[in-house]
């Protein structure tokens, strides 16, 4: 009977899977467990991941083969997207035993404009490729696995137009960017005459080339007395 696999929770005051890799790991790190195998240490090294995801799931009854099986799949936890996603699929497949791929997967249908969309949509590729990826192993359950497959696709080509528009975005941006500092920019050059010394006119008001300078009393009188000579 499957019901034999069930992992005991936690708040039952029993193990669960979570505490099960927690304490493999503590054996490890010990000292306790030790071996020269690469393919060893590199499962240790995943074991986290592995845990994390466990304490996701660990409030959805699962048949022990199951939840390893779930607790393997790629998805990120720490994404909101991926982490919902793979909830609601181990739940449904827990109460349901079927899992249809539109309730539980947000599928991208048109092509990100701005790096907020783009991300958006990346992320509900990521949650398509979940998807796909239990659906290889739990056929009878998730029935849509052409369907996904086909909207696979159809999200890639979305994203990729989507990386070249903002790729072209930001080249036409740099560009345009450059062109405004050459023309802004620069050194600006004095008149020939002012760059090899200072002229004599130097920091005089350009208008007062233009004014004539009135005479002093002195001269006044001296002009006077030359009229009257004469």
């Amino acid at each position: 009977s499957p019901n034999k696999h069930l992992l005991p929770h936690a708040p039952n005051g029993e193990v669960s899977l979570s505490y099960i890799i927690r304490l493999f790991q503590t054996l490890h790190e010990s000292g306790e467990v030790q071996t020269d195998d690469t393919s060893f240490h590199l499962a240790i090294a995943s074991l986290e991941e592995l845990r994390a995801i466990s304490l996701v799931l660990e409030d959805i009854d699962l048949p022990l083969p199951h939840r390893l099986t779930f607790c393997m799949a790629p998805v990120d936890v720490d994404s909101h997207n991926q982490r919902s996603a793979l909830i609601q699929m181990a739940r449904d497949f827990s109460l349901d035993g079927v899992v249809s791929l539109f309730k539980t997967v947000r599928v991208t249908t048109r092509v990100p404009t701005c790096p907020i969309t783009l991300r958006d949509a990346e992320q509900r590729h990521a949650a398509l490729e979940l998807y796909l990826w239990l659906a290889q192993r739990f056929s009878d359950a998730f029935p849509d696995l052409k369907l996904a497959q086909d909207v696979a696709e159809r999200s890639n080509r979305f994203i990729q137009s989507g990386l070249k528009l903002l790729t072209r975005e930001q080249i036409v941006k740099r560009q345009h960017g450059g062109r405004r500092r050459r023309r802004g920019g620069g050194d600006r050059r004095l008149p020939e005459s002012q760059g090899q010394g200072q002229a004599p006119d130097a920091g005089r008001h350009p208008r007062d080339s233009h004014r004539r300078r009135a005479p002093d009393a002195a001269s006044v009188g001296r002009g006077s007395r030359d009229t009257a000579l004469t």
